[in-house]
């Protein structure tokens, strides 16, 4: 079957589409590289045949900016 498994804003707008390609029946997993979105709610999909299901995901980003003061004695 032809799986495609596409990430979409809440506009609707394609942000990535992570699969595309045959697969044959079975349980696969895929990892989605997210360095390019903002924290914020996607739309995933995915699609084979006559399967469509669509999920909502909820993506946090956090970023730790971690500042030192290094004051040297003299």
């Amino acid at each position: 079957a032809n799986v495609k498994i596409r990430i979409y804003n809440l506009l609707g707008q394609l942000i990535e589409e992570v699969i595309n390609k045959n697969h044959q029946i079975g349980e696969y997993n895929f990892e989605w590289n997210s360095n390019k979105v903002t924290s914020g709610i996607y739309l995933f999909t995915i699609s084979a045949n006559d399967f469509f299901e669509s999920k909502k995901v909820i993506l946090l980003t956090i970023f730790i900016i971690l500042l030192l003061l290094l004051s040297s004695a003299t």
